[in-house]
């Protein structure tokens, strides 16, 4: 079990939250921090009166704990929407950071995206971060870096289960014939995924959180 570091102020200034130092913060990492990283523990989530199944529920709580979600109760957190590229992103950016302990590097440039700069500057730094962590905005190959995001595109089920895959095993799996293939057949196969038929079906918020709660697990 990864532990999150303890720091003064709870100000974690170096590489990775879960890399036992807590580094110098310059006025800029503070800002960033604040503004970009949000807290690695939002505290308890709000599920009174829920209708959903108690898998559901936990895999909410979890992701309203790790920011996966920042919405305070699970009514509000849209759990049976169509999930679009640019949430997708802030979503999965904070579960490989927040949760699996990843590291990304804040000094490449190559993930650079013509069509978000009208975003606002967290969804911008988010849709950049899961381009650096090799999850999105990628090619089918996995590795070339594309020139558009698509940021309110829906996520498919066959998108999402490669870039879930592409985060646990990284290129592991790619090379299928569609590019999903191999990616949902290893989800399958691990239960994290349990319904691969329709891989163009639109995917839905509240799953996306099941699923990663079941990759932590």
């Amino acid at each position: 079990m990864v532990s999150k570091d303890i720091c003064p102020e709870s100000r974690d200034c170096s590489d990775s939250y879960y890399d036992s130092l807590c580094g110098k913060c310059s006025l800029l990492t503070t800002i960033s921090q604040t503004l970009f990283h949000g807290s690695a523990d939002n505290g308890t989530g709000d599920i009174a009166g829920s209708t959903y199944s108690t898998e559901l529920n936990n895999a909410y709580l979890r992701a309203y704990k790790y920011n996966i979600t920042t919405m305070p109760s699970v009514q509000r957190a849209n759990i049976t929407d169509s999930l679009v590229r640019k949430d997708m992103a802030k979503m999965i950016s904070n579960f490989a950071i927040n949760v699996l302990g990843k590291n990304v590097s804040t000094g490449s440039t190559s993930c650079s995206f013509s069509d978000i700069s009208s975003l606002s500057k967290d969804t911008q730094y988010y849709i950049v971060t899961s381009c650096r962590l090799g999850l999105m905005g990628l090619e089918s190959d996995g590795i070339t870096v594309k020139k558009t995001f698509d940021p309110s595109a829906v996520i498919d089920r066959g998108q999402f289960g490669t870039v879930l895959s592409r985060l646990i095993r990284t290129g592991k799996y790619n090379g299928g014939n569609p590019y999903y293939t191999k990616h949902l057949t290893a989800l399958k196969a691990n239960k994290i995924m349990t319904k691969i038929d329709t891989p163009s079906q639109d995917e839905i918020r509240g799953y996306v959180m099941l699923m990663m709660m079941r990759a932590a697990q």
